[in-house]
């Protein structure tokens, strides 16, 4: 039986402790996350059935708490970056659309601010 590595949990522990104004924990998870080696996505195995995440949608879900980390640590174009890379996805979920409207809205504050 396989399980997730806890690191692959680390986008959204780093967006946690950035909301509880952590920023050292927040950037030690984020830090650790981008560096690691890429592994296979397995949660977990049952007799008949292997829930497996697919990639596409679990590096979506990863890029969107990256952003939000960034942009609670008031960290605006790394939050961008990821915001970029979540909503660029082959099919539309809640996560890719709500990066989408974060991204449009830091674009839109950067048009103001350039004025």
């Amino acid at each position: 039986m396989e399980l997730l590595n806890p690191e692959e949990a680390y986008p959204i522990r780093g967006y946690f402790e950035a909301v509880k104004g952590n920023q050292k924990e927040a950037l030690r998870y984020i830090e650790t996350y981008i560096n690691k080696e890429k592994r296979r996505k397995v949660i977990f195995s049952l007799k008949k059935s292997t829930l497996v995440y697919d990639k596409f949608t679990y590096d979506i879900e990863n890029n969107y708490f990256l952003g939000m980390t960034y942009l609670k640590l008031n960290e605006p174009q790394l939050a961008k970056e990821y915001f970029s890379k979540a909503s660029k996805s082959q099919y539309e979920n809640y996560f890719s659309k709500k990066a989408g409207e974060h991204l449009e809205g830091l674009e839109n504050e950067n048009k103001i601010t350039t004025i």
